[in-house]
């Protein structure tokens, strides 16, 4: 895939120093829940929630069912080596700490992990620090896109109903109406 057919993220998440990529990895990721819980509320987010910290905008978007708990635990963990870099508590990626990682991704898609030799997942316990950090962060945002794509078509699905239902009551109504003024015009 050429430079100009990859999306922004994925341009990004070829990054080869481990600092920019945890910081602009997880900002992307945040972008994008930033992102779906404008589309999520009714008349955008204010911008007192978007100047909430982002573990409460990420609980936000749990709570209202747009993430699950488990990509909320893979992107908290990836907060939190976001954060040991943005705030100079670590210049590099340990292979113990990258471990961290691969239990949330687990988690997130267990019917990826061993299905083959090719599949990047099936031995993200034998990647490199940088590599796992990589497959987390790409894991998280199409977890992250993916769920905000579902409660968008779950949201036009419920609208598309309640509308419906509205024009069923309208109708209904409108019958009536008729059935009363034809049935005084023949008395």
């Amino acid at each position: 895939m050429s430079s100009e057919e990859q999306t922004p993220f994925q341009r990004r998440i070829g990054e080869r120093d481990v600092f920019r990529l945890a910081i602009r990895g997880h900002a992307m990721i945040e972008d994008l829940i930033d992102a779906g819980l404008r589309g999520a509320l009714i008349g955008g987010a204010s911008s007192d929630i978007m100047k909430l910290q982002f573990s409460r905008r990420l609980e936000l978007a749990r709570s209202l069912g747009l993430i699950d708990a488990n990509t909320k635990r893979l992107v908290d963990e990836l907060g939190r080596i976001r954060n040991e870099f943005a705030h100079g508590r670590t210049d590099d990626l340990r292979a113990e700490r990258a471990r961290a990682l691969v239990d949330p991704l687990k988690k997130v898609y267990p019917g990826l992990v061993g299905v083959t030799d090719n599949n990047p997942m099936a031995n993200i316990d034998k990647s490199t620090p940088i590599e796992v950090l990589r497959s987390a962060l790409m894991g998280g945002y199409v977890a992250v896109e993916a769920a905000f794509e579902r409660a968008e078509r779950e949201r036009g699905e419920r609208d598309a109903a309640l509308e419906a239902k509205r024009m069923q009551d309208a109708i209904r109504v409108t019958l009536s109406q008729m059935l009363e003024s034809r049935e005084e015009a023949s008395e």
